[in-house]
């Protein structure tokens, strides 16, 4: 019986999707993303992930401002900056793994002056000549007066941080990922 409900929510959501339905919010956590889908997650059974409203998830991250960095940590308590970044996408059901390499897998790529808010930003760690991914942050705003503004944890606590004001990080950046869709880009595609 089970089986049979189960095989009829996919049915259903695989129509809702083809008929551009928005799916309610949230990912099953027993169900894993598959990385470099266009323009949104697909998880192994075919279902859409959800819309996100954007500026909620900001809104959310903007509450931790000045929590204290900690290696490894994923809580109030201190966050390292891929704890912080799957801390805030778990709080909108979107389970994303507990490292900056591997959450760089996911998504899909898009050029630096392409980016939205909410999309992530990876950098290379502290040894510029090891290309490794080290460090990633999430875009809370873009202006064309001063660039991307991005919201990350660094050795000084969660903070704020203009890309172009912050040599440091510009001249790690790696790669640009967006992981998840809004409401509001879609209003702005249509």
């Amino acid at each position: 019986m089970r089986i049979i409900i189960l095989f009829s929510l996919i049915i259903l959501a695989q129509v809702a999707i083809s008929q551009n339905i928005i799916l309610s919010r949230g990912i099953p956590k027993n169900l894993q993303l598959v990385a470099d889908q266009p323009d949104f997650f697909r998880l192994k059974n075919s279902v859409s992930a959800p819309l996100t409203d954007i500026d909620s998830l900001l809104r959310f991250s903007f509450n931790y401002l000045g929590t204290p960095y900690r290696y490894g940590g994923n809580s109030v308590k201190g966050f390292d900056c891929s704890g912080f970044v799957s801390y805030v996408y778990r709080h909108f059901g979107f389970e994303l793994p507990h490292s900056s390499r591997e959450q760089q897998r996911l998504g899909f790529a898009l050029p630096i002056d392409s980016v939205q808010k909410g999309d992530l930003l990876f950098f290379k760690g502290r040894n510029l000549q090891n290309g490794a991914t080290g460090h990633v942050s999430i875009v809370v705003d873009v202006s064309h007066d001063k660039g991307i503004q991005m919201i990350h944890s660094t050795k000084s606590g969660l903070r704020l941080d203009w890309l172009s004001e912050a040599p440091y990080y510009k001249k790690r950046f790696i790669a640009a990922r967006r992981i998840i869709r809004s409401q509001s880009r879609l209003a702005l595609n249509q």
